[in-house]
């Protein structure tokens, strides 16, 4: 691995994965009437998602191809999530923070 070029990459990586790991322990005290268990698995599976992006990304860099194409890019599931959860977090039992994580979910494995 080299330190100077992917040492940025390896930090965005961690970071979205902080981010993911917060929206978990936002949903961790279990309620079944607020449909935390899917919201649960809605998070992981979006986690899952950026992770096999950002690996996908540096395999083919590492095998000389470009591959620049996706619907969604790190920056904008960041902004989306980070914007839902601090403006909708817990209002309505967090339900425009349920739909933005279902919304990155079904564009991230498409």
């Amino acid at each position: 691995m080299r330190v100077g070029v992917d040492q940025p990459r390896q930090q965005d990586r961690i970071s979205e994965i902080a981010v993911y790991v917060g929206l978990l322990s936002l949903y961790n005290d279990y309620h079944p009437e607020l449909g935390d268990v899917g919201t649960i698995y809605a998070i992981m599976l979006a986690m899952a998602g950026s992770l096999m992006i950002s690996y996908t990304r540096a395999r083919a860099e590492a095998l000389g191809i470009d591959c620049k194409v996706g619907l969604m890019q790190r920056g904008e599931r960041v902004v989306m999530i980070g914007l839902a959860a601090l403006l909708f977090g817990g209002s309505e039992s967090g339900l425009a923070l349920r739909i933005v994580i279902i919304a990155v979910v079904v564009v991230l494995h498409v």
